[in-house]
């Protein structure tokens, strides 16, 4: 039987998964893409890579294995990222950029130029109303 003890490594690296992931969704304008602009969607670390150390990173991935989810500097892949989004993330330090990740998830860019410029739109007014929400 398990005890509480035997799921420590797990609980630290949730943890520090809630204090240490950020989401990044930005418009990029780029003179090579069809409207001239870029959606990028990163999720990344705020320090876990930089001043983290190995025993944090082997907690991370004990936490992250429950999710069949490796353990990486930086997450570009919608696959990756929908992984990670609808894994347990109760008290999460970057609500903010959760919320907008997952409306981008839900609703992808379009590939016409009419949709596109309604859904640039939506996205601002989300992006508005979660900072809103969380800032009071």
């Amino acid at each position: 039987m398990m005890t509480r003890d035997d799921r420590r490594k797990e609980w630290i690296g949730l943890g520090i998964l809630l204090t240490e992931i950020r989401f990044r969704v930005r418009l990029e304008r780029r003179e090579d893409s069809k409207f001239g602009y870029r959606l990028k969607k990163l999720v990344g670390w705020r320090s876990l890579f930089t001043t983290g150390n190995m025993a944090q990173h082997d907690c991370v991935q004990h936490y992250l294995d429950n999710f069949q989810i490796e353990l990486k500097e930086n997450y570009y892949d919608d696959a990756s990222i929908r992984l990670i989004t609808d894994s347990y993330l109760e008290g999460l330090t970057d609500e903010k950029g959760l919320n907008i990740m997952r409306w981008v998830l839900d609703n992808p860019a379009p590939t016409e130029f009419d949709e596109f410029e309604e859904w640039c739109r939506l996205f601002e007014e989300e992006e508005e109303m979660i900072n809103v929400t969380f800032s009071t």
